[in-house]
């Protein structure tokens, strides 16, 4: 398993969809818009990268947390890492 520093867009874009109910909404270029209506309507960007910024990640990760209700250090430990 990879480390948090080495985390794609790809897989970040996977893990939300798969465990916290967000879906692939719209890209645009480098870009990927996912959506979610539990509880409420959230968009969220993510850039399709080979290696996130570690300030990205973060601040997605903070961003799902407080909509979600839940922590950043709980959603890390449901994201799947690509080998």
């Amino acid at each position: 398993m990879k480390s948090l520093k080495d985390l794609s867009g790809k897989d970040l874009i996977r893990s939300l969809c798969a465990h916290w109910n967000y879906v692939e909404h719209a890209q645009e270029g480098l870009h990927f818009q996912l959506r979610t209506h539990q509880p409420s309507i959230h968009k969220i960007t993510i850039p399709d990268q080979p290696v996130l910024n570690v300030k990205t990640i973060n601040a997605v990760l903070l961003a799902v947390a407080r909509h979600k209700g839940t922590t950043k250090e709980h959603i890390i430990k449901t994201l799947e890492y690509s080998p």
